[in-house]
């Protein structure tokens, strides 16, 4: 009798265990289908990553590509802010002639397509001027910016009536260029510049000159360079010393006027 209830309880030990074995299999079954689930949504997800990655890519390169032909039909084109409005009937050509005389660049009719002001509700509403010789829009930006620099470097006074002319840049390229001058605020640029719709930077010590041509270039530099600080270098002198010349002649022109 013993041993008929000893062989029952062992007969119900190897069922049971068993029993375990096929659930234990069962369950080990469903934890690895569960996990390759797992590893296929990351999977999955990766792929979604690395597709969301390209498409933001090709969105940057194809918002490039359409700011380079709008700012190609701007090239010609500059922005004159801080000259007062001379009212109604007031000859805008005649005011750009006059802004091309104090930087030493001889503007006539022929130079320019169209000038007129940009309506604004300030008495020194912006100009913008479109030219047909490319060479005068160069020279009355390279003057202002030279004469911009002597001032800002204490070798010249401010003068009366203070202007700027800029070249006209597309808002993709204004906010380019905004980024790239906050990097050289960063000291990760020396120097940050625009020249024909395009925008550029110098690495501290180098001679090397970066083309900024998207946000990208931007996070890549931001990325790829630490702070600096920020120094002068022989070829900011340079370029004051371009200043100075600009300087000296428009404060000539007007010793000239008040005699």
């Amino acid at each position: 009798m013993a041993k008929t209830n000893e062989k029952a309880i062992l007969d119900e030990m190897r069922a049971f265990r068993e029993e375990w074995k096929k659930e234990s299999s069962e369950l080990k079954g469903s934890i690895d289908l569960f996990m390759g689930r797992i590893e296929q949504i990351e999977e999955t997800q990766e792929q979604l990553k690395a597709r969301v990655k390209e498409l933001t890519k090709e969105k940057e390169e194809i918002k490039a590509k359409l700011n380079f032909s709008e700012q190609y039909h701007m090239k010609g084109n500059v922005v004159i802010v801080g000259i007062p409005d001379k009212g109604k009937g007031e000859d805008v050509l005649a005011t750009v002639k006059e802004i091309g005389k104090k930087l030493s660049v001889e503007i006539d009719k022929y130079d320019v397509a169209i000038a007129h002001r940009i309506p604004s509700k300030s008495n020194k509403p912006p100009i913008i001027v479109r030219f047909n010789n490319w060479f005068k829009k160069d020279e009355l930006d390279e003057g202002s910016k030279a004469l911009r620099r002597s001032i800002n470097n204490g070798e010249t006074e401010e003068i009366d009536n203070p202007f700027f002319v800029n070249e006209q840049l597309t808002e993709y390229t204004a906010d380019l260029f905004k980024e790239a001058r906050l990097l050289r605020e960063e000291g990760r640029l020396e120097y940050a510049w625009s020249k024909n719709g395009k925008v550029f930077g110098k690495l501290y010590e180098s001679l090397e000159t970066i083309k900024i041509r998207d946000y990208t270039d931007i996070e890549n530099i931001r990325m790829r360079f630490q702070p600096q600080p920020r120094q002068r270098s022989n070829s900011h002198q340079s370029e004051t010393s371009e200043g100075s010349a600009y300087a000296r002649n428009l404060r000539s022109r007007s010793n000239r006027g008040r005699k």
